[in-house]
């Protein structure tokens, strides 16, 4: 409905009448943005989130970010912020949540998580959300994975490393094996092998 808006700019008193045009938008989160802004694991948000998880280039993705947007203000007057993640900002959040595919879509409220597997429609996510809110789908309710922290982070650097100089060692030692031998045969009158 109508919303009325007052602002004080520069002593004099601005007033606008209808929709916001920031409330009825779907808010873009990141791995930079994301906890911040959801404050997902401690549940101590002012509303819960109805997140659509997607990468660039997908048409079911796109497809469902324009439904969500089709259905955000009445998201909002539930107190639900509508929102979506792209894969190319969130290498973090499809580690966390162990994404494997897109579309996915995520209810965060209270400190829980609920997956939708509705149909990707507009009215579908607006029920989702509410049935949620009621308590409907309290058996359907995840933990949510913690966000990682620095010792989670070092450790995946420290074994991101090993694997990496575990490949290097095999690439050399294969290497070394062709030319060892190649120079075998070669002073032992053997074949030629190409290096």
């Amino acid at each position: 409905g109508p919303r009325l808006w007052c602002w004080l700019f520069g002593g004099a008193v601005l007033t606008s009448f209808g929709p916001s045009v920031v409330a009825a938008s779907v808010q873009r989160l990141g791995d930079a943005t994301f906890e911040h802004e959801t404050q997902a694991t401690t549940g101590g948000t002012t509303g819960s989130w109805l997140v659509t998880f997607g990468a660039e280039g997908c048409a079911r993705c796109a497809k469902l970010r324009k439904e969500l947007q089709s259905v955000s203000e009445d998201l909002r007057e539930i107190y639900t912020i509508p929102a979506h993640v792209d894969q190319a900002d969130a290498a973090g959040l499809w580690k966390r949540f162990g994404l494997k595919e897109v579309p996915v879509t995520y209810f965060f409220s209270k400190g829980g998580m609920y997956r939708f597997d509705g149909k990707e429609e507009g009215r579908e996510l607006l029920k989702f959300a509410t049935e949620a809110l009621d308590g409907a789908m309290e058996v359907r309710r995840e933990k949510i994975p913690p966000e990682p922290n620095f010792l989670s982070e070092l450790i995946d650097l420290v074994l991101g490393s090993i694997v990496s100089l575990v490949k290097g060692v095999n690439v050399l030692a294969m290497g070394a094996g062709k030319q060892t031998h190649a120079l075998v045969n070669t002073l032992f009158g053997g074949e030629r092998t190409e290096l």
